[in-house]
This record gives structure tokens, C-alpha cells and sequence, in this order.
């Protein structure tokens, strides 16, 4: 026997559909956003050849230096400057895990050293200091986007994420050197 609440969904499955058609053009938009931060990155004072724009997956991008490049074959890079779990649930609904991040790739003891460093302000990085394994040094996470701010969205959150990478990409002299000191 169905219940109440998934006979009223059947009974208006035609615009169920619509809905979750919505929510895939909305997510396509978010990545689309996502990628067109790129362009403004690039227009800002500080990114010069050495700096990449890496789309990772559609809800998460991240910025690099090339003096942040592991050694190998494979475009890898031991710092990220960047933003994930960037989706509708995250923005407009009850998950709480789209964050500006910087991160450190696949390294311990460099992840040890960048945070004894950012704990003692030899590095000043913006958002809150992370104590966890995975490697994330510090991490600001983007506010929930009101319904009466929807139509503001990319006024509001673009700035949001243009300042943090910015902030991060000022320590970019300091991160090459702990870089290069790991490439060793």
C-alpha cells in the first residue's frame, strides 16, 4: 500500500519531472559558474603564467602554481587553492560541505610543516585552521544562499571565492619554497 505522501508525488509525477530536470539544469549552471571563475582569476593583478585553473569535477575547481608541480610525468601539484562540493544541496539545502579550501596533496609531513607554520603566522591564509589527516590546511566555507538572495547569487558568492583565492595565491612566494623544499 503506498502512503499518502508517494501517492500525492505519483498523482503529480509529470511535474516531479520537471522538477528534477530543473535540478540538473541547475547543477550544469553551478559548474558553469564554477568554470567561468577562471576568467576572472585571470584578470586579476596577481595571476601570471605560473598560475593554473583546473576544473577537478563539476562541483569542484582548484587554482596551482607551477612551482607547486610534483616531480613525475602526471600534471600533479602539491598545493590546491580551491572550492569543492559546490551543488545545490550545499548552497541552497541542508548539506553544510561546499568550502574554500587550501590543501595539500598526498604529503604528511608537508601537511605537518604548512600547518606549524600557518599556527605560528609564518603564513597568513585565510578561514579557519583545519586539524584533521586529509591534508587541508585551512578552510572557509561559503554561507547558505537565502531564497530572497538567489537573484544575487553570483554577485554574492563570487567575491567570496575570488577573495579567498586571492588571499591564498599572496603566500604563493612562501608555498613555492616548502614546495620546492618537498620536491627534495
Amino acid at each position: 500500500m503506498l502512503s499518502k505522501e508517494t501517492i500525492l508525488l505519483a498523482e503529480n509525477w509529470e511535474t516531479v519531472e520537471d522538477i528534477l530536470e530543473t535540478q540538473r539544469k541547475l547543477r550544469d549552471e553551478l559548474s558553469t559558474f564554477l568554470v567561468s571563475l577562471g576568467g576572472q582569476l585571470q584578470q586579476s593583478g596577481w595571476w601570471n603564467k605560473g598560475w593554473n585553473f583546473i576544473k577537478q569535477s563539476d562541483e569542484q575547481i582548484y587554482i596551482a602554481h607551477s612551482h607547486w608541480r610534483k616531480n613525475g610525468d602526471k600534471p600533479e601539484y602539491v598545493f590546491w587553492i580551491g572550492v569543492e562540493s559546490f551543488n545545490p544541496n550545499a548552497l541552497f539545502g541542508r548539506q553544510s560541505d561546499q568550502q574554500l579550501y587550501l590543501w595539500v596533496n598526498r604529503d604528511p609531513s608537508l601537511t605537518t610543516t604548512l600547518r606549524t607554520m600557518v599556527a605560528e603566522k609564518k603564513v597568513v591564509l585565510p578561514g579557519e585552521s583545519v586539524d584533521r589527516p586529509q591534508g587541508y590546511i585551512v578552510r572557509k566555507f561559503i554561507p547558505k544562499i537565502l531564497p530572497n538572495e538567489v537573484a544575487r547569487f553570483g554577485e554574492i558568492v563570487s567575491p567570496i571565492i575570488i577573495d579567498f583565492f586571492t588571499e591564498c595565491a599572496d603566500q604563493e612566494a612562501i608555498l613555492s619554497r616548502i614546495a620546492a623544499r618537498s620536491k627534495k
